[in-house]
């Protein structure tokens, strides 16, 4: 085996070819800390161009699917200023704090690059109303859904929804009322419902109001349950008087209804 001569010295061939490989080892680990650290710096550039560029920030938010509530109150429920980072926002916590507005029963959020949020909005759907006060007199009513939530205060009741009379005082914009007059509304009959003006409710049970041109003035309904078969009664007695019209109807037992 040949050795090679340095200033000399003798070098066995197989220790020069180590120290070769050693150098070359040294020289692929430098490459490779150069590598990560060209990786972190380009990581970090990106990290500040999603959080801080201008070119990802907020510039647009967009609202759809409001009706009763405004495009400005929704923005203002979002709570997202312009120049936000849009990547980071969390959407569903900006979607629960739109569902806090009173008409809002759902809201979702999407992001779509390069600065627009958009808030798509779906409203509660009024099913009947109440007076403020609690009088016959009130001015003042309350538009309530189907969850019993107060949804807005105005002037004049809407046409075409019936009254809930004996909830007692009604609570700020956004509470809710005891939902038993509701509940009774949502089991009514479909060709029933047209003639309900009113529902109320007494120490002496609810009743049905209906319009003139009904078969009967109020329908009886007594304690608030069995209603399925409370409605069915009162409809095969209307039906039966054959165009009389009476006071009321008595179907608190539906198995024995009565007039008067």
């Amino acid at each position: 085996m040949n050795a090679t001569s340095v200033s000399g010295e003798q070098i066995d061939p197989r220790i020069r070819a180590r120290r070769v490989e050693v150098i070359r080892e040294q020289g692929r680990r430098r490459l490779r800390i150069l590598l990560v650290g060209v990786t972190v710096l380009c990581a970090l550039g990106l990290g500040w161009l999603v959080v801080e560029s201008p070119l990802l920030a907020v510039r647009h938010v967009r609202v759809s699917g409001a009706t009763h509530v405004s495009a400005v109150e929704v923005r203002n429920a979002a709570g997202v200023t312009n120049g936000a980072a849009l990547v980071t926002l969390d959407g569903g916590a900006i979607a629960r704090r739109v569902e806090k507005l009173p008409w809002v029963l759902r809201a979702s959020v999407t992001k779509h690059l390069p600065g627009t949020l958009r808030i798509a909005v779906k409203e509660r759907t009024p099913v009947a109303w109440a007076r403020v006060d609690g009088t016959p007199k009130g001015t003042a009513v309350a538009l309530l859904d189907a969850s019993g939530r107060v949804l807005a205060t105005t002037d004049a009741p809407p046409a075409a929804l019936p009254e809930l009379v004996g909830l007692g005082p009604m609570p700020q914009t956004g509470g809710l009322v005891r939902r038993t007059l509701l509940d009774v509304r949502a089991r009514l009959a479909d060709n029933l419902a047209p003639f309900v003006t009113a529902i109320t409710t007494s120490p002496s049970g609810v009743a049905l109001r209906l319009a003139n041109g009904a078969a009967a003035g109020e329908i009886r309904l007594g304690r608030p349950d069995q209603l399925t078969a409370k409605t069915d009664a009162a409809l095969a007695v209307m039906r039966g008087l054959g165009g009389t019209r009476v006071h009321y109807i008595d179907v608190s037992v539906p198995q024995a209804p009565a007039t008067g």
